[in-house]
């Protein structure tokens, strides 16, 4: 109410409380009301009072009539100062460093796409986003996939093997000293090894369970099993005893070998090592080279190649084996546990907290190893030297 309003109520009620002073009963009241309306009328701050209420009503007919004109935007200095002053209280809490203070403010000038948008702008005006989320294509883990995976509970793992083996039992006359048999222990240790990575997740992100499931899923988990997988690999063509197909098998192949021959010599060369091979892995280049072989009829020897498996061996795929490489070998030899399961712990580094981002590590602890005598049971074979060799 404008003080103008104020004064003109204020000599109402007074000539109203003058009008009807002494009296007792109220029709005696409600008449000197009456008779002081007609006088009223003639009073200047009823005049007033009445000039004030025509104007509003002329403003609010105005108001139906003539558009909204919104408020200019303050200067973000001027909006910075507005809310210090309207919120001091919290303003002080977060210079004491004890909760966090937050402003609402409206962008001041014109932004200029010009100069505001990076990247393609083909996508202005906004574009129809398909859903999903595409991930990248990593190898698949094979090694560690067709591994028999363990679980134990110690950072280290001691196995023996008998080495050294000397004598024989042989056939021996009544009498005649019996021919000894000596052998030695050797002992070996595992020490798990960690695996570990992360990855970085926007603060904003954190409320989209899926978006953050599936990054912990394709990125993190997948990687790091992808690291552990890639270390067996490298482990084992260190390790492998023998690097070429036995020279028993040389002119086997007969004047033109082919990767179907080449698959069943590397089988029974770890057999002449008194193992059973159970898995050979290859390129997928020459994993096709042994798809494409063909008989004297010019006619595919492998009909479906859904499940390669020749002569008991089965034949895998894998982008993590160099072209023209192979590993043969009895893969239930190949030792491999978990200590420490997969684990993701979600926390802060650096500057995230001045990005708005969250650090995700995720890591495990494994062993793997081949006992001395079952190296023997891995064959890391050149399939050019090798198709050579059984070639007369």
């Amino acid at each position: 109410m404008t003080p103008e309003e104020l004064q003109a109520l204020q000599a109402i009620e007074a000539k109203m409380q003058e009008a009807t002073k002494g009296f007792i009963k109220i029709e005696d009241v409600n008449t000197a009301i009456e008779a002081t309306k007609a006088d009223l009328v003639s009073v200047e701050s009823l005049k007033k009072l009445e000039d004030i209420v025509a104007t509003q009503g002329n403003l609010i007919n105005d108001l139906k009539t003539t558009p909204y004109t919104p408020e200019a935007v303050k200067s973000v200095g001027d909006q910075f100062a507005e809310q210090l002053e309207k919120n001091p209280e919290a303003f002080k809490s977060f210079l004491s460093k004890q909760a966090p203070f937050k402003m609402d403010l409206k962008a001041a000038g014109t932004m200029l796409i010009s100069t505001n948008v990076t990247g393609s702008t083909t996508l202005l005006p906004t574009p129809t986003l398909l859903p999903g989320y595409n991930p990248y294509r990593y190898n698949p883990a094979v090694f560690w996939d067709y591994a028999n995976v363990r679980t134990t509970t110690s950072a280290r793992i001691a196995y023996v093997d008998v080495v050294s083996p000397d004598g024989a039992p042989a056939t021996t006359a009544e009498g005649v000293a019996k021919p000894a048999i000596d052998k030695d222990d050797k002992v070996s240790v595992s020490s798990a090894i960690k695996v570990a990575g992360n990855i970085k997740i926007s603060d904003e992100m954190l409320e989209d369970i899926p978006f953050m499931a599936s990054q912990v899923n394709d990125e993190l988990t997948t990687r790091v099993r992808l690291a552990v997988s890639g270390n067996i690999y490298t482990y084992i063509t260190a390790n492998a005893a023998l690097t070429a197909v036995s020279a028993t098998m040389a002119d086997m192949g007969g004047a033109a070998a082919n990767m179907w021959q080449l698959v069943v010599a590397a089988q029974q060369t770890i057999a002449k090592a008194n193992h059973n091979c159970t898995h050979i892995f290859m390129n997928p280049t020459d994993y096709a080279r042994l798809l494409l072989t063909k008989g004297d009829a010019q006619n595919p020897i492998i009909i479906s190649a859904t499940s390669m498996n020749i002569n008991g061996v089965i034949v895998v795929s894998d982008n993590a084996v160099t072209v023209d490489k192979y590993i043969a070998c009895d893969y239930s030899k190949l030792n491999v546990y978990e200590y420490k399961s997969l684990s993701v712990e979600m926390g802060w580094e650096n500057d995230d907290f001045t990005k708005n981002l969250r650090t995700f590590v995720g890591e495990t602890r494994v062993h793997y190893f081949i006992k001395d005598n079952d190296k023997s049971a891995f064959l890391y074979g050149d399939i050019t030297d090798d198709l050579t060799t059984l070639t007369v």
